[in-house]
């Protein structure tokens, strides 16, 4: 029996283990037919959500992804030389779709504007970051240590993820047959209280993004971080310290332990070193840190001024792709004890 004709529940089964042991092979499988390519993205963008991790391994990224993304995960400006010409940029003129565009890191705005991995429905952004390496993360502490002349200073944010099962809202006028009537008294009624109930959705939303994520992450959050999620972060510059960025690093299965641990540590050391940071991060397995360091001079850069050039001549600049908003909020610790 051709392996194609088994059941679709079989068929999962063998794909799982190729999942496992040969994802970049998974994938490319989905070309086979459709079938291959409905039971591969069930395994791919479904499982993850609710599959348990119950290995005894450290929480990691998928190795795929870390091949294919490295400078996403971690990403430093070189010691030697100065300043000029850095530019966080350059992580993501490093990736495999961007890099054989051109030499270097000069990625022209003209290459990339069709370019099918900058589309928000492409594929790799549904991934999870620790996809067959780990459980889906469902928070990420956001640490950046600036280092400036008398110390460093470090500022926490959590990231929110969004609910993976939200869906766009349906919204009509008339009913499901399309003919207008007359309207009586108790429609009229009914159509106050949706305005009010719509209302109070708007104003529950708000709050929402003002706090930080509500209800659903009180109950702990049904989404996970994706590959798309990290890319906006980064692309947005929420995740990071503009110009002073010296470099990132993700770390998954680790959140940040206390606020007073750093306090206590920076009254120990004024310039505290990084194997020292690193010590304030506990293990958590459905939990990242995303550590950013900074570097402010005595000093402020020059601002250069950006020449006059021809639309073919523009630099490609990464922007965010997925169209939701990357909300951040205050820091308030982690509700594991």
């Amino acid at each position: 029996m051709p392996l194609s004709s088994l059941p679709p529940e079989t068929l999962s089964l063998v794909l799982e283990f190729l999942a496992d042991e040969d994802l970049t092979t998974l994938i490319l499988a989905q070309r086979v037919c459709k079938s291959f390519q409905a039971s591969i993205e069930r395994i791919l963008f479904q499982q993850p959500l609710g599959k348990e991790w119950n290995r005894t391994g450290p929480t990691g990224v998928c190795p795929l992804l870390l091949s294919k993304f490295k400078d996403l995960f971690e990403h430093e400006k070189e010691q030697r030389g100065s300043n000029e010409g850095w530019s966080t940029d350059l992580a993501f003129r490093r990736l495999p779709w961007a890099a054989g565009r051109s030499k270097g890191a000069e990625v022209k705005e003209v290459e990339m504007r069709d370019s099918p991995y900058l589309r928000p429905e492409a594929s790799w952004r549904r991934l999870s970051v620790t996809f067959g390496a780990g459980p889906g993360v469902r928070s990420v502490d956001v640490v950046k240590v600036l280092t400036v002349y008398g110390g460093m200073s470090m500022r926490c944010t959590k990231l929110v993820i969004p609910s993976s099962t939200s869906s766009p809202e349906v919204s009509g006028d008339a009913d499901a047959s399309g003919e207008e009537g007359e309207v009586d008294e108790d429609e009229d009624e009914e159509d106050e209280d949706d305005g009010e109930k719509e209302k109070e959705k708007e104003q529950e939303q708000e709050k929402e993004k003002e706090g930080g994520g509500g209800e659903a992450e009180e109950q702990g959050g049904k989404g996970i971080l994706t590959m798309g999620l990290l890319y906006d972060l980064l692309a947005s510059g929420e995740g990071l310290m503009g110009s002073v960025t010296m470099g990132w690093q993700f770390l998954p299965g680790t959140r940040l332990s206390s606020y007073k641990n750093w306090e206590d540590l920076r009254a120990r050391d004024r310039y505290p070193r990084r194997k020292n940071i690193m010590n304030l991060f506990v293990k958590q397995d459905d939990s990242a840190v995303l550590f950013v360091a900074g570097h402010r001079g005595c000093t402020k850069r020059a601002v250069r001024k950006r020449q006059d050039c021809s639309e073919e001549d523009v630099l490609w600049e990464p922007d965010v792709i997925g169209g939701i908003p990357i909300v951040m909020r205050p820091w308030q610790g982690s509700s594991s004890k």
